[in-house]
């Protein structure tokens, strides 16, 4: 599988961030972000991707902060470029070498389709109901709702990188 299919989504990963909010410690996480993931889909090293994922991620939480005014079609794009990186090098990683039928191929799009949709479909879900309780709650809630989308994001990683091979 050729990794052109990715680069576009590392572009968006690594761009977002900046494109948020153009602070020098986001240029900074992104451009490292970026490097790590072209690096992760050219290499097919998972552990690259990863960090790159986390830098991208750590940029982005960054920008939020800094800028609080983005929207849901940007965490959607986000969300959707890391899925699209991470599931492209580990797709590659394990068919290094072989011949893979189109079937195989096929079947790995429709997986990552469905995994980017039902990631959309938790995005959307999650802002609603953020804003629905951060309309209600105090603002003392407000960084145990973080850490709770923190240990959620935490568990996902787990969940996606730490299931038998």
């Amino acid at each position: 599988m050729s990794p052109l299919a990715a680069y576009p989504a590392v572009v968006v990963a690594a761009g977002i961030p900046v494109w948020i909010h153009g602070a020098t410690p986001v240029m900074l996480l992104s451009l490292a972000a970026g490097a790590l993931l072209w690096i992760a889909v050219t290499w097919r090293s998972l552990g690259s991707g990863l960090v790159g994922a986390l830098s991208a991620t750590a940029a982005y939480a960054i920008a939020l902060w800094i800028e609080p005014a983005a929207g849901i079609v940007e965490a959607l794009a986000f969300g959707a470029s890391l899925l699209i990186v991470l599931q492209h090098t580990d797709f590659a990683r394990r068919f290094h070498g072989a011949e893979v039928m189109p079937a195989i191929a096929s079947a790995a799009f429709w997986r990552w389709f469905v995994t980017v949709m039902l990631a959309a479909g938790a995005i959307v879900a999650l802002t609603a109901a953020v804003t629905f309780v951060t309309d209600g709650a105090p603002p003392a809630f407000r960084p145990l709702l973080t850490g709770i989308g923190a240990f959620l994001a935490l568990g996902a990683a787990i969940a996606v990188f730490g299931r038998a091979r």
